[in-house]
């Protein structure tokens, strides 16, 4: 008996409720074909239903579901772990944080020093520099007008290979 594998296409759920369609988004595959259906049911070899994958999304689930699949027969679980890399070494705990402190007192303002005359001795201040004057930028006013290429006499050929 060939392998036999049901395809669920979530993107088509995902365009069906977007676009408010309803178009089949179970994939049936096997050796010959790809059927696409609504329903896909899984028979015994005696022909007796076993289960059956459902979407139906405009009669969804209480839970919101769109695509299930229903079984009369027990059904076992697995939970399949992936391999794991050794854990890390463990690191040494960290230290607990300091209580934060509580604000010290603004320290009281030292009165202001007397301020002292100028002599003739001193040294006068030096002058701020000039600064250079920007250049005046170019506008339609004073810009120089451009001169047209001359005319061509025949238009270009593009040639092809």
């Amino acid at each position: 008996m060939a392998k036999t594998i049901i395809h669920v296409n979530q993107h088509k759920i995902k365009s069906n409720a977007k676009h408010g369609k309803n178009e089949p988004a179970l994939t049936v595959k096997n050796r010959r074909e790809n059927r696409r259906a609504h329903e896909a049911i899984i028979k015994d070899a005696t022909g007796k239903e076993v289960a059956r994958v459902v979407y139906r999304p405009h009669k969804p689930l209480s839970c919101g579901a769109r695509c299930w699949i229903e079984s009369e027969q027990t059904v076992e679980t697995t939970v399949q772990r992936r391999a794991t890399k050794p854990k890390p070494k463990a690191k040494p705990k960290a230290r607990p944080k300091p209580k934060a402190k509580a604000k010290p007192k603004p320290r009281p303002r030292p009165e202001p020093k007397p301020k002292q005359r100028a002599t003739a001795k001193a040294s006068p201040e030096p002058k701020p520099k000039k600064r250079a004057k920007p250049k005046p930028r170019a506008t339609a006013r004073t810009a120089k007008p451009r001169q047209r290429a001359p005319a061509r006499s025949a238009p270009r050929r593009w040639l092809w290979p």
